[in-house]
């Protein structure tokens, strides 16, 4: 199983640490949430170091499907009503702002990495009232968002929710170009970690400041994180000879499909569920039915699988 990211880019070998060092920052994993932390660190002139347990974008980040959205299902009419406009708006703005800094970061560095604005669509096959719901309240919140009664997919809706200037890129082709300049040390696994200090299998780290940037906490107190979310599993194949879809989408249903292109393939997603369900296996062979069934000419490439991380409140724990 290899995603088309990894397919497409390899990172240079770093090395492993071998002796107790000290730096201003420390950053624990060297995914896409850890290499950006450190690169931004880096470009305001701070001291910081990255170390993974395995090599460095090796996770989550080579299987994500490489969308840059503020959409995530239908989320706005939800925060709005439990935590109010205010946080919602804050929610809204956090994610707008961090599709301008990708395309502002891929503009400045001039970084090839297949980035390209498209359209952001959550569809349903049954109702129009939540979809009509969600278009509201993302505007409301200054995301623009139109209803929308039909899309290029090859089966009609009863309504979208189509989010406008969103976008999809490379994810390893990005993060080779900003990790180029960082000190990153692989094969290097936190063990523990005691206030300013990090203990690792290959020495121990002092800093000032320690980010854990793990896909799932290292830590199990304070805050006890681990039971307060679980993690769902999702899965991927990469079509030829099947349609370019033009945007970005994904049902607002749970076990439905997503679509994007990656130049000349179709990225087929669906089967969403609790990781460890899938014990007897089948998810990729429920998959291709789909991609059979839709594309009949189509024919398989690449497959994976990636995991998210899931909050009791569908917001993202962070600080």
């Amino acid at each position: 199983m290899q995603s088309i990211w990894s397919e497409s880019c390899k990172f240079r070998k770093r090395e492993v640490l071998d002796k107790d060092i000290k730096t201003d920052t420390i950053i624990i994993g060297a995914g896409m949430a850890g290499i950006l932390i450190g690169y931004m660190l880096k470009q305001n002139g701070i001291d910081v170091i990255l170390i993974d347990a395995a090599e460095m974008a090796s996770g989550n980040t080579k299987n994500t499907t490489a969308k840059i959205t503020s959409q995530h299902d239908l989320i706005y009419d939800k925060l709005i009503s439990e935590f109010g406009e205010k946080k919602a708006r804050q929610y809204a703005k956090a994610n707008e702002l961090a599709i301008k800094k990708y395309k502002e970061i891929i503009k400045e560095r001039k970084i090839d990495c297949e980035f390209e604005e498209k359209s952001a669509y959550v569809y349903s096959l049954n109702e129009v009232e939540n979809i009509k719901k969600e278009v509201e309240a993302a505007n409301k919140l200054g995301i623009s968002a139109e209803f929308v009664e039909s899309i290029n997919l090859p089966f009609e809706i009863k309504g979208a929710v189509k989010f406008n200037n969103q976008a999809q890129f490379n994810p390893l082709k990005f993060l080779k170009d900003i990790s180029s300049d960082l000190v990153i040390y692989e094969n290097t696994r936190a063990l523990e970690i005691k206030e300013n200090l990090v203990i690792t299998n290959r020495g121990n780290i002092t800093a000032n400041n320690i980010v854990v940037a793990t896909h799932y906490p290292i830590m199990n107190a304070p805050g006890y994180y681990f039971m307060k979310m679980h993690q769902e599993r999702s899965y991927v194949i990469a079509l030829e000879n099947a349609d370019n879809v033009n945007g970005m989408y994904i049902d607002v249903e749970k076990n439905g499909c997503s679509f994007r292109n990656y130049k000349d393939l179709l990225l087929l997603g669906a089967i969403d569920q609790r990781t460890g369900e899938n014990e007897k296996g089948g998810c990729y062979d429920k998959l291709r039915k789909i991609a059979k069934d839709l594309y009949p000419n189509s024919k398989e490439k690449y497959h994976w699988s990636a995991q998210d991380c899931m909050t009791i409140d569908k917001i993202p724990y962070i600080g």
